[in-house]
Parts: C-alpha cells; sequence; structure tokens
C-alpha cells in the first residue's frame, strides 16, 4: 500500500499545486514520470475478476455462435421442399451431404411413368406406344409389363414330370414304372386343410410352408415378457398387448398404437412421482434459461459488484460468481410448475420487483470503523420458488469492505443470454422395460440425443413455417411453457416422429435375439379401416393350440395314442405327432381355413409323408378312396410340367401340353408396376437399372438456402444444411475469438477509497487520466 500512496502523493502533488511558467516544465516532467508509474502499479497491483470469450463478427460482438447464426438466418433462412427423390441416392458430396440439384424431381404425379421389376431385379422400361415420345422409351410392340413377365419364363427351365399315381413324380417314365411297380397302395387317413382349391395335410411339414405361402405376410407384435401393465396404462389403448398386421401396412399399424401409447407416457406431469408413473414415463426434459446481473456505477460514478448471499431453489438455479462483475443464473426445470420464460423475464427484469436494503457493523470490534453493505433481494411472484439476494461487498483481509458499495439495484444491468441447443435437455427413462427392450433389441442407446432431437424438431418447424422461420422462432416455440406436459401439440409430435423414424428404420428387422416383433401368417375375415386386420393368425393359433394341447396330453408319454378333437374334428394319433407334426389353422363361423378328416392312397402309412396338394388321391369316403386304390391298378401314365423361379422356389403346372403350361404360368406370376420420375427415365437403359438403385421414392423434404453467387445449396438433412449455412457464414468474412478479461484496481487516499473496473481492450492512459482527474476534483 505504500508504493500506492507515495505514487498517488506525486501525482496529486504534481497536478494540483500552482506553478509559475519555469517550474511548469519541470513539473511536467515529474508528473509525467508519476503517471508511469502508477500505470505499471495498474498493470502490477489489478485483480483479475473474470473472463469472458466473445465473438466478432461483421465489426459486431456477440456471446455466442448461435446469435450469430440466427441473425444471419433472418436474412437468408434454411427452406425446405418437398420430392419424390430419395437424398440418399443423389448425394453429390459425401463430405458436406450436399445433392445433386439436377436429380431433386418434384413431387407433380403427371410427371410420373410406370414400370416394372423383371426376374433379375432390373427395371424394365415401358415402350414409346404406351407413354408416348418420352425420353427414355423403349422402341418395343410388347408393353413394359408382358416383357417383365416374360423374364420369369424360360421354357427351357420346365421341366416334365411322370407318375401313375398323381403323388410320387420323376423326371423319366422309366423311374415312374419302377416305382409303380414295387408300390402296394393302401387307403390311410389324415387331417387335411381345404383352402385355395387345394389340399394340405395338417401333419406334412411341406404342406405347411406351401400353405403359409398363400397366406398374407405378416407380422407380431409381442410386447417385453413379465410386463404388467397398470390400468392407466390398459387405457392408453392395445400397444401393451400383443398385435399383428398385414406385412404392408405393418407399420403404419404400429405407429398408430406406438404413439397412443407414447404420447399418453411421454408427456406426464413432472410432479407425479408414485414409483408406477416414474416407471412407465418415457420422457424427461429440462431447460435452461440463463439471465446475466452485471454490475454498474452509481450516481456518484462508483463501480459496485456482487456476491450472493442467499437463494431458494437450489435443485432448479445455478449460480455463476466467476466473475464479480457479472452474476449468471440458470434457471433449470422447475419440476411441478408451468414456468413462462417470457412473464419471468418481464418480472426479473422490473427494478421495482427487487427489494434494496442496508446493512451496517463494525468491521473490527476494538475499532468504531463502519461496514456497510447493499442487499438486493428478488423473489418470484409464483409462491417462493425462486429468491435471491445479492451483496455489493467483496471482504477485505482485515474485514473492512473493498470498493464502494452504496448503490440501488437501479444501476444493475439485467440481461437475457441467449438460447442454444445446449440450453435443452432430453433423457430417456431407462426405468420403462418396454423402451428398454426396444433399445437394447434394435441398438438405439445412442440415437436418442438432445442435439438431434433438437435439430429435428427445428427441421419440423421449417417444414411448416416454410419462409422466415429462424431460431428466434424455433426458441420461441420451444420455450413457451417449462412443464413438459403443456409443451405445444408441435413439439410433442415433432418428438414422437423423430423416435418414430429410428424404430420405424428397425423395427421389422426380425433377425435380433428377444425381437418383439416376428414373422406371422395372417388369414380369415378382413376387417379395419384399410381391411388388412385379418380375424386369425397363424402364430396365434399354434400358440391357442399348444396350450390346450398341454392341458389334455397331461400324464402321456410321446409313444401314447391321443384322441383329440380340433375345430370339431375328431382325429387318433401318437402324441408325438400331434406336438411336433401338427399345425394349426382357425375356423369359425365360416371365417378361416376349414379342415376336414379325409382317406388318401398312397404306399406309405406315414401320415406325416403323404402330400397330394390337387387332391387326386384323396376323399370324403372310405368307400371312394378303395375304389381310387383300385383305379391305380390300371397303369395310366401321368405328365405335368415343373420349374424353379429364380429364388429358387419350386412351380408346379398341372398341365401335359407345353404351351398350356406356359400360359398357365403366365397367368400365375403377379407383378406390380413401379412408379419413376420421367426425368429419371431418360436416363435408365432398359434392364440395365437394378430396382434398389432407383431414385425416385415416397414424398421426403430437402433443405436448402441460397449459398455463394445466390446459388441454391441442397441438403439431405436439416443438420447438414445449417452446418454448411455455418461454414460458409465464417468463409464469407469470418468468425473471430477473444478473451475479455475485467480487472478491478483500488486504493485509498487519505481516508477515501477509490476502485476502478477496466478491461484487456481499455487503454490504461485513459484509466490513468481518470484517477488524475479524480484526485484533481476531489
Amino acid at each position: 500500500m505504500l508504493i500506492h500512496k507515495l505514487i498517488i502523493a506525486g501525482l496529486s502533488l504534481s497536478i494540483s499545486t500552482p506553478l509559475v511558467a519555469s517550474t511548469y516544465q519541470v513539473g511536467s516532467a515529474n508528473t509525467n514520470l508519476v503517471m508511469d508509474q502508477l500505470k505499471k502499479d495498474i498493470l502490477d497491483n489489478s485483480r483479475l475478476i473474470g473472463s469472458e470469450k466473445k465473438y466478432v463478427y461483421n465489426n459486431k460482438e456477440y456471446r455466442n455462435k448461435d446469435s450469430i447464426v440466427a441473425e444471419e438466418l433472418k436474412k437468408n433462412p434454411i427452406k425446405v421442399k418437398k420430392t419424390l427423390s430419395d437424398p440418399l441416392k443423389i448425394v453429390s458430396n459425401y463430405a458436406t451431404n450436399q445433392l445433386d440439384e439436377t436429380k431433386i424431381y418434384d413431387t407433380n404425379a403427371s410427371n410420373l411413368v410406370k414400370v416394372y421389376e423383371n426376374a433379375l431385379g432390373n427395371i424394365v422400361l415401358p415402350s414409346c406406344r404406351e407413354i408416348g415420345d418420352i425420353k427414355g422409351c423403349v422402341n418395343s410392340t410388347e408393353d413394359a409389363h408382358s416383357r417383365a413377365v416374360n423374364s420369369y419364363i424360360n421354357q427351357g427351365l420346365l421341366r416334365p414330370e411322370y407318375s401313375y399315381d398323381y403323388v410320387n413324380w420323376f423326371e423319366s417314365i422309366d423311374e415312374a414304372d419302377i416305382a409303380y411297380n414295387k408300390a402296394n397302395y393302401t387307403v390311410n387317413d389324415s387331417l387335411f386343410y381345404l383352402y385355395n382349391g387345394q389340399y394340405f395335410n395338417a401333419f406334412n411339414a411341406t404342406d405347411r410352408e406351401k400353405l403359409k405361402t398363400l397366406l398374407v405376410p405378416g407380422y407380431r407384435y409381442d410386447p417385453i415378457k413379465g410386463l404388467n401393465p397398470s390400468s392407466s396404462e390398459n387405457e392408453v389403448g392395445n400397444f401393451l398387448k400383443p398385435f399383428r398386421y398385414a406385412r404392408t401396412h405393418f407399420a403404419d399399424y404400429f405407429k398408430n398404437n406406438f404413439k397412443e401409447y407414447f404420447m399418453s407416457n411421454a408427456y406426464q406431469q413432472p410432479d407425479i412421482v408414485e414409483d408406477k408413473v416414474n416407471q412407465n414415463n418415457l420422457l424427461n426434459f429440462t431447460r435452461e434459461f440463463e439471465f446475466t446481473i452485471q454490475s454498474n456505477k452509481s450516481e456518484a460514478d462508483r463501480n459496485q459488484w456482487f456476491d450472493i448471499t442467499n437463494y431458494v431453489g437450489e435443485d432448479i438455479v445455478e449460480f455463476d460468481t466467476s466473475n464479480s462483475n457479472n452474476v449468471k443464473i440458470k434457471i433449470k426445470s422447475n419440476v411441478g410448475k408451468d414456468f413462462n420464460i417470457n412473464l419471468f423475464e418481464k418480472e426479473f427484469k422490473d427494478k421495482s420487483n427487487w427489494e434494496s436494503e442496508m446493512v451496517t457493523g463494525r468491521c473490527i470490534l476494538t475499532t468504531s470503523d463502519k461496514r456497510r453493505k447493499h442487499h438486493f433481494t428478488f423473489k418470484s411472484n409464483d409462491e417462493e420458488w425462486f429468491k435471491i439476494t445479492l451483496d455489493t461487498t467483496n471482504d477485505s483481509g482485515d474485514g473492512c469492505p473493498e470498493g464502494y458499495h452504496d448503490t440501488t439495484p437501479l444501476n444493475t444491468k439485467i440481461d437475457v443470454g441467449g438460447l442454444s441447443n445446449s440450453n435443452f435437455n432430453f433423457s430417456w427413462n431407462d426405468n420403462n422395460k418396454l423402451l428398454g427392450l426396444f433399445k437394447k433389441t434394435y441398438g438405439l442407446e445412442n440415437e436418442f440425443s438432445s442435439n438431434d432431437i433438437l435439430e429435428h424438431m427445428r427441421a419440423e418447424s421449417i417444414k411448416n413455417n416454410n419462409s422466415g422461420y429462424g431460431d428466434a422462432n424455433f426458441y420461441k416455440d420451444l420455450t413457451l411453457k417449462q412443464n413438459i406436459a403443456n409443451m405445444s401439440a408441435f413439439n410433442k409430435n415433432s418428438i414422437f416422429e423423430f423416435v418414430w423414424q429410428r424404430f420405424a428404420e428397425k423395427i421389422t428387422s426380425i433377425n435380433h435375439k428377444d425381437a418383439p416383433v416376428t414373422d406371422d401368417w395372417l388369414y380369415g375375415e378382413q376387417t379395419g379401416s384399410d381391411g388388412q386386420d385379418y380375424a386369425y393368425s397363424y402364430v396365434e393359433s399354434n400358440l391357442n393350440f399348444s396350450g390346450q394341447l398341454l392341458k389334455e396330453s397331461a400324464g402321456l408319454k410321446d409313444s401314447d395314442e391321443l384322441p383329440y378333437s380340433y375345430n370339431k374334428i375328431n382325429f387318433t394319433t401318437n402324441l408325438k405327432k400331434w406336438k411336433n407334426d401338427f399345425y394349426a389353422l382357425s375356423y369359425e363361423n365360416n371365417s378361416g381355413i376349414p379342415m376336414q378328416r379325409m382317406y388318401y392312397v398312397n404306399d406309405n402309412e406315414d401320415i406325416t409323408k403323404y402330400s397330394d396338394n390337387f387332391g387326386n388321391n384323396v376323399s370324403s369316403s372310405h368307400n371312394q378312396a378303395v375304389q381310387i386304390a383300385q383305379d391305380r391298378e390300371n397303369k395310366v401314365l401321368i405328365k405335368r410340367y415343373k420349374m424353379y423361379d429364380i429364388n429358387g422356389k419350386e412351380i408346379v403346372i398341372d398341365e401335359s401340353d407345353l404351351q398350356k403350361a406356359i400360359k398357365k404360368l403366365k397367368e400365375q406370376i403377379s407383378l406390380e408396376n413401379i412408379l419413376i420420375h420421367k426425368n429419371e427415365l431418360s436416363n435408365m437403359v432398359d434392364q440395365k437399372t437394378s430396382r434398389s438403385n432407383l431414385i425416385t421414392s415416397k414424398e421426403s423434404y430437402v433443405y436448402y438456402f441460397n449459398g455463394l453467387n445466390n446459388r441454391e445449396m441442397y441438403f439431405g438433412d436439416y443438420s447438414s444444411a445449417r452446418e454448411i449455412f455455418e461454414n460458409q457464414i465464417s468463409l464469407i468474412t469470418g468468425i473471430s475469438e477473444k478473451m475479455v478479461s475485467s480487472y478491478v484496481y483500488s486504493f485509498v487516499y487519505e481516508g477515501k477509497e477509490y476502485t476502478y473496473n477496466y478491461t484487456n481492450e481499455d487503454n490504461i492512459d485513459d484509466l490513468v487520466n481518470k484517477i488524475k482527474k479524480d484526485l484533481n476534483r476531489d
């Protein structure tokens, strides 16, 4: 402190003593020397009170990069466009995910043309006769459908087969003769399903697989085992119960059920803390709103700084007091409360809501020096969930205050920090067994980051507000209510769609252990709004049968005969065949697949080995079966054709004439058309492009903005567009960073204390001149 007094005394004398002209020059020299010493003392003895990073863009300072981006987005917003192009198929730069704008096809239905897939998986293009003179059409007398069907039929692959009994078929007549001479035809009985004009032995594995191919492919969903839904969960629909649906519509049906469950369980009131609710709630959401209380100067041009002495709300409030000139307050989720950030901001910035109190006391008990400090207290009108008291003093080592502290809240600056993705946090309740099963089974543990969810929500917002929608609008939407239960319907739905996109990509990938979705085959009466909800399920029918059989066979061995009635049809065979070979299909009220006990003619008594889909050796009466056996004694050769398609599937044509067999085969081939954009057609060669490489797909969105030279730049997702947008800002004029450090310099002269604040950006000479001015004034 001695050096302070010597320097200040010298400075005070050099500037306050009347001087004559001759001594002025000497005095000026002394003044300059003392001022240099004071400048050095300021640099050596100032106390660092805080540092803050700032960003400089276009000669303006910003607190974070997001604020810069938000300002630029107002001038050049990221927009969205619908397209029928698959964004993943038109990437021109994989480093930036930028798309080839020439391959972004519109959604106009009149620009679509029909094509077909041939047997090799390549696209058969339409003939010019079908679609007119459009670039890419094929000069052919046959339409695309006919040429595609022909690709499945190779006359050289059709092979004749021979038999004398319609059951045992051979590639040569000699083999058929040998088998016939060895045969000893007897009459046996079994259970047969009658479906699509064919007969399927209920104990034959080959018939079982053939019959399944004629049923409607579907998926079955069965949630986690051992999950005991509460009554409240049962009220939210069918998602916690097994269901099945046709494969072509399963994703939509699953989504509808999942959405009902999700919307009822992800946005519950956060103040419900019963174990039952905590276990099933899906989503937790917290937000942080940052306020900065910045010190200022009093009317007497004195400084103030802060310390926090008391506050309420420690579970939801964080403070940063590393900088004595600034107190940063982060308000997190207010559990159980509605929190309107706009209302709170207005309330917090209203100085009339701050109470001021002067506190006095002795510095040291043995002295008469007074210690004085101001308390500024603010509390929220919403009960007292938030209360803060600021103390404008900072004790020195001897117990007396440093600096000037007689001031009021009116001098305080209150600033609301800019919002960014880091202010928002989503987390998933790992106690929810169902969500845990999905995440573990399908490898989704890292698919639900807060940043990804927010980017998705922002992108969805842009879709619904095609122009002039920037970050300010997005954050305003997201911060209306602190309570997640009161979040806007739009934001709730956006979060669901984000989750669903991750599920939809993997939910029908059934090759997972413990997967809740498995293959199924559906049949019976069709119901539902889209006619895809079938009365019966192959899986359910067999689960029900297995359960009933277990009760009926208690105490029996596999070799024991078991009389059993299924679908009101009585039949007796050993328990092993019922357990291992029989497959159950339901039939009731003329819905489902009927079953009948029938007699058949064969030279093998094992019922599991018999298959006769066309029913040539099958009869509903024993006498008729005996007659069939006698007819087999008349050796009559039968011929038919068989081929294997490109997938190895056997196709049997019950025709002895080759041309009739080809015609019948064509009638059995069913092909669906594929719609592609005519602009894509112009770049294709007939039957040379794989279906998997088609650009035209379902409707999706791409994002774009005006880049350099006002050229539109397109991207497949919002995150990529925003990243390049930010990079472009840096390229055009650049974003620079700097650290601003704040210091305090103080001294006591002639019983009066002087305190000065400055930053590393201030000119120290200006501060020295100010001290000189203050001393001269006082």
